[in-house]
């Protein structure tokens, strides 16, 4: 064969073969100009096929598209790095990011800590809030409306009014304006209501600042009371400038006003007893009474009439017989008595008038139609003084009246009598 390679197999005997085995097959260099390195090793082989390095030191290899040669070093290459990255100095240097070079978020992914961050920031009208989406992006939140709040919806964050809804079973349901209170499992509505800064109990629509109403026979509306004995069980009234001035109230056993129900006032001040919204009876700072007047001008001061109704007492003596009758006693002073017999009247028991008091007692005593009864007086334990000394004669014609009006002085033991008017 013309082409190819031949092999020695024997002695004198070859054969032809298509590739040859370098490694194992050959010996010695194989030339460039068949396809070699003309070398043994890499670093000649590289120097074979590299164009002459001789005077090319420091230069590096180009290529033209078609071959390769020694140029120089470009003088535009980079020297240095500068910017928020910066690096220096020749060979293999480091790049460093110094502090506050980066003014803007160029981080994709990773974490930042919060040492790293600035919270030297200030709230006020423009503070917002920072908000994650789902895709990790960040949101500058704010809300224009005070009051508001971000709350979450089913799209996401809107800013709202806060609305709290109490689901806690030991809350309970409550009422506008109604108090709540404990009954040992929960908070339920009580009865005391506020409306407006009006206080009321048993009722929803308090017209003062307390105000209390109820609707139950028999019952109090308030109840005051102090348990101490030497307490006052009262209601104090103070002045628009702090200081009492009136009360109302009970002493109790051991006060200084003990079992005593009082009324007064503590400043220099009258105290009136008003009627349809005038005064009818006033006690000035002196203790002066006064009635239809405000201004009395002594201990008692009545302006206008006096009427003066006392009770009165019918008495019945038989016919035609001699009775004793006995006035029955001194709670009344007006008695008026009808003649129907002979009769001895007895003046009333004195025992119950203290020696610091007096009895006036006036009779108006009337013949029956029959007339002529005879009367006698008794002291009933008291001497009779008549006016003249002697006891004046009543009318003994029929249906005609006579008036006897007797005194009493506690004390005394003496009915002092007169006869005041008689029919003739």
């Amino acid at each position: 064969s013309s082409t190819g390679f031949v092999k020695r197999t024997g002695a004198g005997a070859y054969s032809a073969i298509s590739n040859v085995n370098i490694d194992t097959e050959t010996t010695g260099t194989l030339p460039i100009t068949r396809g070699g390195t003309g070398a043994t090793d890499a670093q000649a082989a590289i120097n074979h096929l590299l164009p002459a390095q001789g005077s090319n030191d420091g230069r590096i290899l180009q290529t033209d598209g078609t071959n390769v040669s020694w140029v120089d070093t470009p003088t535009t290459g980079i020297t240095a790095l500068t910017g928020e990255v910066t690096a220096s100095g020749s060979g293999s240097v480091a790049a460093t990011i110094a502090n506050n070079a980066v003014t803007s978020a160029k981080i994709l992914n990773g974490t930042i800590n919060a040492a790293d961050m600035d919270f030297g920031g200030v709230n006020s009208a423009t503070s917002s809030f920072v908000l994650k989406d789902s895709t990790g992006k960040f949101e500058d939140f704010a809300c224009a409306t005070t009051g508001h709040v971000p709350t979450w919806s089913a799209t996401g964050f809107v800013c709202q009014a806060p609305s709290i809804t109490e689901t806690d079973p030991k809350i309970g349901a409550n009422t506008l304006n109604i108090l709540s209170k404990w009954n040992g499992t929960r908070l339920v509505a009580s009865g005391v209501y506020e409306n407006g800064g009006n206080v009321g109990i048993g009722t929803s629509v308090p017209n003062d600042r307390l105000d209390v109403q109820t609707n139950a026979s028999g019952a109090s509306v308030m109840r005051v009371q102090n348990s101490h004995t030497s307490g006052w069980s009262a209601l104090d009234f103070y002045s628009s400038s702090g200081v009492l001035s009136g009360y109302i109230g009970w002493g109790n056993s051991t006060s200084t006003a003990p079992n005593v129900m009082y009324v007064g006032t503590e400043v220099a001040q009258p105290l009136n007893f008003v009627t349809s919204g005038v005064a009818r009876m006033s006690i000035d700072p002196l203790g002066n009474v006064g009635i239809g007047t405000v201004s009395p001008g002594a201990p008692l001061d009545v302006n206008g009439p006096i009427k003066v109704n006392a009770s009165r007492e019918m008495a019945s003596v038989a016919a035609n017989s001699t009775t004793s009758y006995t006035i029955p006693d001194t709670g009344r002073n007006i008695r008026r008595i009808t003649l129907n017999g002979n009769a001895t009247i007895r003046l009333p028991v004195t025992t119950d008038i203290g020696t610091d008091q007096a009895y006036t007692l006036t009779v108006r005593l009337t013949q029956d139609a029959t007339g002529g009864r005879t009367l006698t007086w008794n002291g009933n334990g008291n001497t009779i003084r008549w006016d003249g000394g002697v006891a004046p004669a009543h009318s003994t014609t029929a249906n005609q009246t006579t008036i006897y009006q007797f005194f009493y002085v506690g004390g005394e033991s003496v009915w002092y009598g007169s006869m005041v008017w008689r029919e003739n």
